[in-house]
């Protein structure tokens, strides 16, 4: 969006109103410097000849203009003087309102300012937006996201979201709070743009420092759903939560749901369960089951756990160690473990209120799981124990030659797996594809009780 001659017109209006503003206690008001100039002519680029600029003719650095008066056109030089003329008038309009409203602002707010009301005109300057209502109420006492956020919804080209105009509100958000004019301080911002895949939002774009927390997204709306959260992707992916870490730009997609969804739990919240201790006995008794041996290395944790009456044998007095735990026993051993209640079957399966809780509180999703009774692989085994016991799932490269899940890594940082050393290759691996056994989850849960 560029300049409009009507931007001139209401700043000359807005003149015989009050008076101009002052920079902070000094006696003169402020211009923009050459810094902030220099930045609004890289954003605009040089055009020597008249062009279409969306619905108007501009030449020089986005200004305005009559094809007929530059028949030759236009020199770098003579633009110069023709953009110092029009950032007068644009000047003009926020020194007034920011006087009439007792605005103060250093040299780099006010320039970047100026810059945008040069790209945008000066209907942004009112209450119904937020970045004006931000400066009225005081930029202190909103975060460096709320800041930014509320500069960068202007980014649009009809309503589709223009990766040039968000590139340039991102800079002018780093020249407004930080004081940097060509991105070289040090600071960035990430941007989601938000799809509300049939909802509503109050806004489609936010803006986020790079390396900080999300905090907050738009409130989200849809007839007849619950949300159910912001995720990367349109189907599958994962969810974006407000204390994850921002490391990129993209696009976030609603999620609606027929029932009521769990707000995810914090992992530095109080309601996260402190599970009860199941200590190995260092002294074990003779082996519960005739196929489990002292000498096998699964022992400590399925005789410990046995004692405890978490875990069970087979009706033949087995317990069966290389079979492959079932998808409900999993969800049953690790939420009991990680400390959250039992849960009584919400239909004929005795596992379906394990089920129903853990898609309920998203630790994983419908179309990942199987059937109760079918085995679950290691790879959804530890993002289940990751998300139940709301572990740092950090950024760190994997130590795994054949997995960078964020989810093993978490578990392997608690302790809690470490997957095995190939012979042949030295390589650590997990094998994430491969099914779980009844051996390998009574070490998981015994890990997860006593971590």
């Amino acid at each position: 969006m560029k300049k409009r001659i009507l931007c001139w017109v209401l700043s000359v209006l807005l003149a015989v109103t009050v008076l101009p503003a002052r920079a902070l206690a000094e006696d003169e008001p402020l211009k923009t410097s050459e810094a902030g100039i220099e930045m609004i002519k890289r954003f605009e680029g040089f055009s020597p000849r008249p062009m279409v600029d969306g619905s108007q003719w501009s030449i020089g650095y986005g200004n305005a203009c009559d094809p007929a008066d530059y028949p030759y056109g236009i020199t770098e030089e003579e633009a110069d003087q023709l953009l110092r003329e029009s950032l007068a008038y644009f000047e003009d309009s926020v020194d007034r309102y920011i006087e009439l409203y007792g605005v103060e602002l250093n040299q780099a707010q006010y320039d970047a300012v100026v810059s945008v009301t040069y790209n945008l005109g000066v209907a942004w300057i009112n209450s119904s937006y937020r970045f004006w209502s931000h400066l009225r109420s005081g930029v202190e006492n909103f975060s460096d996201n709320q800041i930014a956020s509320a500069l960068g919804v202007w980014c649009h080209v009809g309503t589709a979201v223009s990766p040039s105009l968000l590139q340039r509100r991102i800079q002018e958000s780093l020249l407004f709070l930080y004081g940097d004019y060509d991105g070289s301080a040090g600071e960035s911002f990430c941007y989601l743009v938000f799809d509300p895949a049939g909802g509503e939002v109050d806004t489609d774009v936010m803006l986020y420092k790079t390396g900080g927390t999300y905090e907050e997204f738009p409130a989200a709306e849809r007839e007849g759903y619950y949300f159910a959260g912001w995720y990367d992707a349109p189907e599958g992916g994962e969810r974006i939560l407000a204390w994850d870490t921002v490391a990129r730009s993209g696009y976030a997609y609603a999620r609606w749901s027929a029932k009521p969804v769990a707000e995810p739990v914090r992992p530095d919240s109080p309601d996260v369960p402190n599970p009860p201790v199941v200590p190995v006995d260092p002294d074990p008794p003779a082996a519960r089951y005739p196929d489990v041996k002292e000498t096998d290395w699964y022992y400590p944790y399925v005789d410990a756990l046995t004692e405890a009456g978490v875990i069970s044998g087979y009706t033949d007095g087995r317990y069966r160690a290389e079979e492959p735990v079932t998808t409900g026993q999993a969800l049953k051993l690790i939420l009991l473990a990680a400390g959250y209640p039992e849960q009584p079957p919400v239909s004929t399966h005795w596992a379906s209120g394990y089920r129903s809780f853990a898609l309920q509180r998203q630790f994983v999703f419908d179309g990942e799981l199987g059937g109760l009774d079918e085995p679950i692989t290691r790879g959804l085994m530890a993002k289940l124990a990751a998300q139940a016991l709301g572990a740092d799932l950090g950024g760190e490269a994997s130590v795994f030659y054949d997995t960078d899940s964020a989810y093993v890594m978490a578990l392997y940082r608690l302790g809690i797996l470490e997957g095995s050393i190939d012979a042949a290759t030295g390589n650590r691996m997990y094998y994430p594809d491969h099914t779980t056994t009844r051996g390998e989850i009574a070490k998981v849960v015994w890990t997860i009780y006593n971590r």
